[in-house]
């Protein structure tokens, strides 16, 4: 770390080309990583390998859009884009700014256009980089649904009348190399003043705007505390709508940015399971993803899932292996974001086997409700790298006080989950030895919870050079 941390402060206090800067930081991190490989007790092992990611951020975001930068669309050259929601113009993204050059009306001239945002690779920021209306027009629409054609219809009799939107933005010349275009619709599910935009809007002269807000948006900003969020688009299929609210054109060149997503990129020993690059973890208990055996000391598992009702619900269900002559000795949370909206609470279930045979809510032992789990934690952001998950899973079959959690719990801010706790789960003692465990995340809403989880396994030392067969199931 220190290695990468000294040509970080040397890069920016000389002027190297971004593309040099680039390639020295990549190769200085990949050299902490193997370095951090070859000592088991290295505390450091995984942040190393995600060093270039924090370190060279925004220098590789200006290399992306001054080095590959291309026009992607332009009407004057392509022709109009299209004035049909169910068959938008389609672009496939490249890492860069990709630009757009377009002109747009109401009622005579909308525009539809569907992108690509291609596996490995995620969508950071939309630009609006000029505007221009003959008689001046200050403001348009830019609405976003995920897939391949724009249903929303305006006006929406629906009471929250942005319900069926991803996310909206209010397209104006102020945002012209000013705020960004991407951070608005991320938010848009929420009040200007509950994200700051207000202040935004009064700083433009643009107070109206705050009025002016529709509920009903979905939102996809990833929120890492009640106020500080991150907002990007992964990889998948979105269909904007640019609009005019009259007969007035307006002329903008927007650039949606993309950067590779630098995880897809470390050896699959390095990262761990990362669903932005291998997938969804399966949503069937009776078939968990197998992320296979934790012969590292630290495996990373980068994962999101909620418990929704009005769409598809995505819980996510995974298989690991400890392998002999080992045991695993943590689970750490290292990061936690939730989106569109803060939400601090999830779960985590843990049982022995390949396959999550427990059900929620658990009718057959109504007194019990965690009865069938080898142990259980309520997962949230008081324990990124806080709490550690494990201990907190081998105690859950005695309450929070006998366990000695209920002091955790209040020291956090957490004292209502002293009443939460669910009897019946079987708890164990500290680690666990090699053999199968399969795990569940839950959470309780349509808030997606993405949590980046790292499993720690050292030496047995219970049973050193032995593959026991899961000695708590032997247990029974």
């Amino acid at each position: 770390m220190e290695i990468t941390e000294h040509f970080r402060v040397h890069h920016q206090t000389n002027k190297t080309p971004p593309s040099v800067k680039l390639l020295h930081l990549a190769v200085v991190s990949i050299l902490a990583a193997t370095v951090g490989c070859a000592g088991e007790t290295d505390e450091e092992l995984v942040e190393s390998s995600f060093a270039f990611e924090r370190d060279s951020n925004i220098l590789e975001k200006d290399f992306e859009r001054r080095l590959r930068e291309r026009v992607v669309y332009d009407e004057e050259k392509n022709g109009d884009l299209s004035n049909d929601g169910s068959a938008p113009t389609r672009v496939t993204l490249r890492r860069g700014a990709n630009v757009v050059r377009n002109t747009f009306n109401n009622p005579g001239d909308p525009d539809y256009l569907t992108i690509v945002v291609p596996r490995g690779t995620r969508l950071t920021d939309i630009e609006l980089r000029s505007w221009e209306a003959d008689p001046f027009e200050d403001i348009g629409f830019f609405g976003v649904q995920r897939g391949e054609e724009f249903t929303f219809a305006f006006p929406n009799d629906n009471p929250e009348p942005a319900s069926g939107l991803l996310g909206w933005s209010h397209l104006r010349s102020a945002q012209v190399d000013g705020f960004s275009v991407l951070d608005e619709m991320a938010t848009s599910n929420q009040p200007p003043d509950a994200v700051g935009l207000d202040e935004v809007f009064r700083n433009e002269g643009n107070d109206a705007l705050i009025e002016q807000w529709a509920p009903g948006a979905e939102g996809f900003a990833d929120f890492s505390s009640p106020t500080e969020y991150q907002a990007e688009l992964g990889p998948g299929t979105y269909t904007f709508w640019f609009r005019q609210g009259s007969g007035v054109d307006i002329s903008v060149e927007i650039a949606f940015v993309v950067q590779k997503d630098r995880r897809c990129f470390l050896p699959r020993i390095w990262r761990g399971h990362d669903e932005t690059c291998d997938g969804d973890l399966s949503n069937d208990q009776q078939e968990p993803t197998d992320i296979g055996a934790l012969w590292r000391r630290r495996t990373p598992l980068s994962a999101t899932f909620n418990n929704c009702s009005d769409r598809e619900p995505d819980p996510d269900y995974l298989t690991f292996r400890v392998p002999g002559g080992r045991e695993l000795v943590g689970i750490k949370l290292r990061k936690w974001t939730a989106s569109p909206v803060w939400e601090d609470i999830g779960f985590a279930g843990l049982v022995t086997g390949n396959t999550f045979d427990f059900t929620f809510p658990n009718e057959a032992f109504p007194d019990a409700p965690a009865t069938g789990l080898l142990g259980w934690s309520h997962l949230r952001s008081a324990q990124v790298d806080g709490q550690d998950v494990l201990a907190e899973m081998a105690v859950s079959n005695l309450d929070p006080k006998t366990a000695g959690l209920d002091a955790v719990f209040i020291e956090e801010g957490n004292g209502a989950l002293v009443d939460t706790w669910a009897p019946g789960a079987q708890g164990f003692e500290g680690t666990l030895g090699a053999g199968t465990y399969s795990m569940w995340l839950r959470q309780g809403s349509c808030t997606n919870i993405s949590a980046d989880l790292e499993f720690v396994t050292g030496p047995s030392r219970r049973f050193p050079g032995r593959d026991e067969d899961n000695r708590n199931e032997n247990k029974k």
